[in-house]
């Protein structure tokens, strides 16, 4: 998280896709300081094929 987030020019955004540790990218980013942090759901009510998947954006 650290690189990906280095690697980002002012105001760019960072995506992830991930079926189970989003919780987890999503704390490491905040205590980064990673701004607007989401959660999302992907596909149909988040389901893509039998995972629940999620999207997590945010940006520097």
């Amino acid at each position: 998280m650290t690189e990906a987030l280095r690697v980002l020019k002012p105001g760019g955004r960072l995506a992830i896709i991930d079926i189970e540790h989003s919780g987890e990218y999503r704390r490491a980013l905040a205590t980064l300081g990673a701004q607007e942090i989401e959660v999302t759901n992907a596909g149909l009510d988040g389901v893509y094929g039998v995972m629940v998947t999620r999207v997590l954006t945010a940006s520097k």
